[in-house]
């Protein structure tokens, strides 16, 4: 990665000399030059660059982290942060309704019928062969979140491939006049592996955010099952929390 050149750093100027470092490289982000997600580079070559001690440029480092402009992965380096996108667990829609506005680009990875997984006989119990759809999602370039969707065979539904790269599943669903009024969400953590690592592009045991959705129609159906995995560092949920009435008689809550 390009820097300026380090006569850019005044070294008579009252501004700590890591200070300006760390406003040149923040300066770069801003504009654009340094792209989000991507790699900053080492301490040994930003010291051979700027001509200044090993000290300034980690001091710089701790400055841009503590700003907000970048990340910093122990024995991985750092890299420029990715704006997180919020999700609000209030409102219900699918995730390429979320994300039209901040991802650019949508990919679909599998599109198969396969025998139920042992771990979705529950969702599942009376259905032997699901629909699976699995689809990366991007922005500038790097993939952020991959995306397992099940869909139940047992309601009448026709979609294809085509289907599933332009449109987002809800409006797939309304298409075939069915409709999802309410789901149940499970968010959690998990170490990364297997094609989670390959999509993601990130390696084993990263850490990642899942979020299991089964969403379910007006009869009380689950049509659709849905496991998210996130980079940890692009995603953030938001939930709005009420107290009842009842709570607020009784002082509950706090």
């Amino acid at each position: 990665m390009e820097y300026k050149n380090s006569t850019n750093l005044e070294r008579e100027s009252p501004i700590p000399m890591y200070l300006q470092l760390s406003n040149q490289i923040a300066e770069q982000i801003i504009s654009g030059e340094l792209k989000s997600g991507c790699k900053i580079s080492s301490v040994n070559e930003l010291v051979k660059l700027y001509e200044v001690s090993r000290v300034t440029v980690t001091l710089a480092i701790e400055d841009l982290v503590k700003k907000g402009f970048i990340i910093s992965k122990q024995g991985k380096g750092s890299y420029v942060r990715t704006n997180q996108q919020t999700e609000h667990l209030s409102t219900l829609r699918s995730f390429s309704e979320l994300s039209n506005q901040d991802l650019d680009f949508q990919e679909v990875i599998s599109f198969e019928h396969i025998t139920v997984p042992t771990h979705l006989n529950m969702i599942f119990p009376l259905e032997k062969k699901l629909l699976k759809i699995g689809r990366l999602h991007s922005r500038e370039g790097s993939p952020i979140i991959y995306v397992n969707i099940y869909l139940s065979q047992e309601i009448d539904i026709n979609v294809c491939i085509e289907d599933v790269q332009t449109f987002s599943m809800y409006e797939i669903l309304e298409k075939n006049d069915i409709h999802v009024c309410e789901a149940e969400q499970e968010i959690g953590a998990l170490p990364a592996e297997g094609l989670i690592t390959e999509v993601l592009q990130i390696e084993d045991g990263y850490p990642i955010l899942i979020n299991k959705r089964k969403s379910y129609d007006k009869r009380n159906r689950i049509v659709l099952y849905s496991e998210f995995y996130y980079k940890y560092e692009v995603y953030s949920f938001v939930a709005k929390l009420q107290r009842t009435h009842a709570q607020m008689l009784l002082g509950l809550g706090s």
